[in-house]
């Protein structure tokens, strides 16, 4: 498969645009002293800096650098020389990373997705469809731009919120808006925040999983062929 690349300058960065029907695309820098660091855009819009290496003769794995424009790429050049750093001193970034994130007081439930994504990223090959989800559906500002919700916001996200006082009336309120929208949506966002809770639990984040026991949003197979068929 052909590898996207990008010019190392702010202008083609903020150009480029994910291919419509792909969730995400990767995009690879170009230029001298630049191997290794990437972009990831997706559907949505949002850009994501990445810097992939390896420890100790492991796997390579991604380390994210932060969102661009709020991450430039003189930014994003800083941090990944100084993961290189750490690599060469035989510092592992990501335990050291995850290990800074469990003494950070008052977690966010975003701060907490990036964590769980990143740790599920070796095993899990939905890693890309829970980000977009999660950007639609949970962390909350979404702005659509296509299809009857072009041009809303989803105002009732929860990323924002301390993971560990996160009730179930927040989850349930989130969710009901998502569910006007989508109730398969809705279903898939409960089943991500479940997931991301249990990991939470099992992290030492947070004591309770307050998506157990959160009624399912299923939209029966008969009611989506009725739909289509009125379509």
């Amino acid at each position: 498969m052909a590898q996207h690349t990008v010019p190392a300058n702010e202008l083609a960065i903020k150009a480029l645009r994910c291919p419509e029907g792909r969730a995400r695309v990767v995009y690879h820098v170009d230029g001298h002293g630049n191997e290794g660091l990437k972009l990831y855009v997706q559907s949505s819009g949002t850009k994501t800096w990445y810097f992939r290496a390896r420890v100790r003769g492991s796997d390579p794995k991604d380390m994210p650098l932060g969102r661009w424009p709020d991450v430039t790429i003189a930014d994003a050049r800083k941090r990944k020389s100084a993961i290189v750093v750490s690599i060469s001193d035989g510092v592992d970034p990501w335990e050291k990373r995850a290990e800074d994130r469990r003494r950070k007081p008052r977690i966010t439930l975003n701060d907490a997705f990036a964590e769980w994504l990143e740790a599920a990223a070796d095993q899990k090959r939905s890693c890309d469809q829970d980000e977009l989800r999660y950007d639609m559906n949970i962390r909350g500002g979404h702005q659509f731009i296509l299809g009857k919700w072009k041009g809303r916001t989803h105002k009732t996200g929860i990323g924002h919120l301390h993971i560990a006082e996160i009730t179930r009336l927040d989850i349930s309120t989130c969710l009901s808006d998502v569910r006007k929208r989508s109730p398969s949506q809705a279903h898939h966002a409960l089943v991500l925040l479940s997931t991301i809770f249990k990991w939470a639990r099992a992290t030492g984040y947070v004591d309770v999983n307050p998506a157990e026991g959160q009624p399912f949003y299923h939209r029966s197979p008969a009611r989506e062929r009725l739909k289509g068929a009125k379509l």
